[in-house]
């Protein structure tokens, strides 16, 4: 968007990697500053390019020099293959959206165990939750917290609290890791709950057994439900979109009308007092 040039570029992207960043400990001790990290990286991205682009130089091996991103950060010697290739704008489509309100890695998880409830499983028949997932999710600051819940983001980050919630409420809301924290019947399925790694399962994937005290055994998977949930398509993302803004007082169809007005003409820029005007007349 500025123009940079290949070497102006280069110093962007050195300069981004010194003054952007956060660590992962928010997360594992259930705090809340890591909801600024996103933020201030997008703040230190665009500070760098302006940098850059007024003639600052970044270091040459900003990433991979002996000092530098990968060995400092990543504890990474090598530079990864992937680097080797030009980026894929169509790597876009993989990114990953999230429809309940718990950390990503437990995503897999919480859609397995929303099958058991959509198929009627009474919580109170559970004896013991058995949850597969993939390993590195497993070992992410905060997955393997199983209580006390003193704060709202150790239950968001928890798997056994996204599974139990699922199991009894069917959704897992923002409020929910704040009302039903201490609830007992999420408690309850909390302290059954074991979660075991698995490294061919996969990121997307993950399997909620529950072991029920006549004996029987039931399990989901998440293959058992529609990868638009988290892979959003078009008409997913826009009936998500609608169900937002009904939610806050819009009219039906408010998604597609807003899109209508944001796009017009294939493309073409809209103004920001065309755009305000549309949102506006979303509530008429």
């Amino acid at each position: 968007m500025l123009g940079l040039d290949a070497a102006q570029s280069a110093s962007a992207v050195s300069i981004a990697a010194s003054t952007t960043g956060g660590t992962l400990e928010p997360v594992r001790a259930g705090a809340d500053e890591w909801r600024i990290q996103n933020g201030r990286a997008a703040q230190g991205g665009l500070i760098a390019a302006l940098l850059a682009q007024a003639g600052v130089q970044g270091a040459p091996e900003a990433l991979d020099g002996p000092k530098g991103f990968l060995a400092t950060l990543a504890g990474m010697e090598a530079r990864p293959d992937v680097w080797e290739s030009p980026p894929d704008p169509a790597i876009m489509l993989e990114i990953l959206c999230k429809p309940y309100a718990t950390l990503g890695d437990n995503m897999p998880a919480a859609m397995a165990a929303q099958k058991h409830f959509q198929d009627g499983v009474d919580p109170k028949a559970i004896e013991a939750i058995e949850v597969t997932l993939w390993k590195p999710f497993t070992e992410y600051p905060g997955t393997n917290y199983k209580g006390p819940f003193e704060r709202l983001v150790q239950c968001q980050a928890s798997t056994a609290f996204a599974v139990a919630t699922m199991l009894t409420q069917g959704d897992i809301t923002y409020e929910m890791g704040n009302s039903l924290r201490a609830d007992p019947a999420i408690l309850n399925l909390v302290a059954r709950t074991t979660v075991i790694p698995d490294d061919p399962i996969g990121p997307l994937d993950a399997k909620v057994v529950l072991a029920m005290k006549d004996g029987s055994r039931r399990q989901a998977v998440t293959a058992d439900v529609p990868r638009e949930l988290i892979l959003l398509t078009r008409e997913r993302a826009l009936a998500v979109f609608d169900a937002r803004l009904a939610a806050a007082g819009a009219r039906p169809g408010a998604a597609r009308a807003l899109g209508e007005t944001l796009f017009a003409g294939g493309g073409a820029e809209v103004s920001a007092a065309q755009a305000l005007a549309g949102i506006r007349g979303l509530w008429a």
